[in-house]
């Protein structure tokens, strides 16, 4: 009897999770869906502004601009911190304030004061602009 109960109780878990994994798919393909608002086969001539998701490439017409290419510094930032495990040495609110103004600025010139584990970065948010660490400590250079 006690071994009957143990089944039944088995069989309900693994039908909740199903349900729960099954309603989970349905609502993201709702989500996708409805936020996309874009047929999938979109051609070049039909522009529907509607749609809520990000463009993957920019609007503007000439996307071969110097703006709109990516850097080796860039890649090489990607490639760091995707496989690193040190975070940051600063928090993200830090980290945005410095990152708005460079979207603004770059490319400039960019003073950096000490290298850290978050050097790549710096570099990397200032393309096509000249970045400067001035590093007091022999051992970090």
């Amino acid at each position: 009897m006690k071994n009957n109960n143990i089944n039944r109780r088995h069989i309900t878990e693994k039908l909740r999770l199903l349900a729960a994994v099954t309603a989970g798919a349905i609502i993201a393909t709702l989500l996708l869906v409805g936020l996309s608002r874009t047929p999938i086969n979109n051609s070049s001539n039909n522009n529907n502004d509607d749609s809520l998701l990000c463009p993957l490439s920019q609007p503007n017409s000439n996307s071969n601009s110097a703006a709109a290419t990516t850097t080796p510094t860039q890649f090489l930032a990607i490639l760091h911190y995707a496989t690193s495990r040190v975070v940051p040495q600063q928090t993200l609110s830090e980290i945005k304030i410095s990152f708005n103004i460079l979207q603004i600025l770059a490319p400039c010139n960019f003073l950096v004061f000490g290298l850290g584990h978050d050097s790549l970065m710096w570099a990397s948010l200032n393309p096509r602009g000249t970045t400067l660490f001035l590093e007091e400590d022999p051992k970090q250079c």
